[in-house]
């Protein structure tokens, strides 16, 4: 991506953080990074392409979001069950108050007026490598002797499907990040209770 490509897609990027993607058009693009609609569609076809940009970055941004959460060296597998599921829930409901655009591609980017045929299911994608993740970690907490679990890829699907309800905006925005922790940090209990092995 050029340098105007990247100031194009960066000023995309602020306004649908504040106004969602729907309610965002090239006026406002043009407006905000100081050019002409056409400059806009010198550089990006249309719409989709700049969704197609905002969907990149955000990808890239989980990845790194996950990757941070999953590395933790000297910490047994309990706590780094914890670790990586308090601070994803509590990451993901800190972005999704920031950014308008992240909640929308929660929620389904199949909504997107301009998006066309193309399916781009960032949940569903998201979901998979978190799965991985939790299946690592039940794997060598079963290795080490902490936990006891039968079919670990099954458990790592269910231990994130209980905490769903902690990643769904309109059950979240509306109240405090501490009090969804909090909650998300009760359900753990629970969970780890039913997996370790003593």
């Amino acid at each position: 991506m050029n340098q105007r490509q990247e100031e194009i897609l960066d000023a995309f990027v602020r306004i649908v953080a504040r106004h969602g993607v729907n309610r965002t058009n090239m006026r406002d693009i043009a407006q905000e990074v100081g050019c002409s609609i056409g400059t806009i569609y010198n550089e990006f076809e249309n719409k989709e392409a700049l969704i197609d940009g905002l969907f990149e970055r955000t990808q890239e941004e989980i990845d790194r979001l996950l990757k941070n959460l999953s590395v933790f060296c000297q910490a047994s597998p309990e706590m780094r069950l914890r670790r990586f599921i308090i601070g994803y829930v509590r990451a993901v409901n800190i972005k999704m108050r920031q950014d308008r655009a992240f909640t929308e591609l929660l929620k389904e980017a199949n909504h997107f007026r301009h998006i066309g045929i193309k399916t781009m299911d960032f949940g569903k994608t998201v979901r998979g490598k978190v799965i991985g993740i939790l299946a690592d970690i039940l794997r060598l907490g079963v290795c080490e002797g902490t936990f006891k679990v039968q079919d670990i890829p099954l458990t790592a699907r269910l231990v994130l499907d209980a905490f769903t309800v902690y990643l769904i905006p309109f059950l979240t925005i509306e109240r405090e990040i501490d009090a969804v922790v909090h909650d998300a940090e009760e359900m753990l209990d629970l969970i780890i209770k039913s997996i370790r092995s003593r």
